[in-house]
């Protein structure tokens, strides 16, 4: 059976991904905050943090992809 290509589907929604960044970074210099701590005061705190913790959950759901993943025939 053939795989469908989702690499239109995957570049859509990078497409979307990155325009949403893209004017969320944009209005941080626009939008007065009331910050906690002085990282927050930061310009593109919110956005630099949003990237890492993105990264940090792929990451995670990886590592535990190898713990809990069974193999291809194991309900065969």
């Amino acid at each position: 059976m053939k795989q469908p290509d989702n690499s239109k589907k995957q570049m859509k929604i990078l497409a979307v991904y990155l325009a949403v960044l893209f004017i969320l970074a944009a209005a941080d210099f626009f939008i007065h905050k009331h910050t906690e701590t002085s990282l927050e005061g930061l310009p593109l705190f919110y956005v630099i943090f949003s990237i890492i913790t993105g990264a940090a959950m792929v990451v995670m759901a990886l590592t535990l992809r190898l713990f809990f993943s069974r193999d291809e025939r194991y309900y065969e």
